[in-house]
């Protein structure tokens, strides 16, 4: 391969990598909204106990957790699309419930968080199914 040949693979790497770095930061600053919407919302409410909020929180960030996952990006891929799962069907549930009890703006916040959610899940779903197509053996 010549050197305009090899320039050129290279920016098209650079290019894709940066999309995925892109992507990514993207995807974090999203679920960092949702937190910060239901913390918001929790607050303005007056419902709940702040402090104690904020306290267990803290005491649950410092507890951290091991998700068995080794670093190993097959498996944070697999991890992350059940979650993205789960966290669409609780908030669409949560907004199911809320509904009954007459807060529209919690259903609505919900329902807003759980569509976010459920493109999480087709993306991630997307990048799973391609996974099994190039490297099937790993993947299981």
């Amino acid at each position: 391969m010549d050197f305009m040949s090899r320039s050129k693979s290279y920016r098209k790497g650079q290019k894709r990598f940066q999309m995925i770095i892109s992507s990514l930061w993207a995807w974090t600053a999203k679920e960092n909204m949702h937190g910060d919407l239901l913390n918001k919302y929790l607050y303005l409410s007056g419902r709940v106990d702040m402090r104690q909020i904020e306290k267990t929180i803290q005491y649950l960030i410092g507890l951290g957790m091991d998700m068995k996952l080794e670093n190993n990006p097959y498996r944070i891929c697999i991890y992350t699309s059940f979650k993205e799962r789960e966290t669409f069907i609780s908030h669409n549930n949560t907004a199911k419930l809320v509904r009954e009890h007459g807060d529209t703006e919690l259903v609505e916040l919900c329902g807003f968080i759980a569509a976010d959610e459920k493109q999480h899940e087709t993306a991630y779903s997307k990048i799973i199914e391609k996974l099994f197509e190039i490297d099937p053996d790993e993947i299981v």
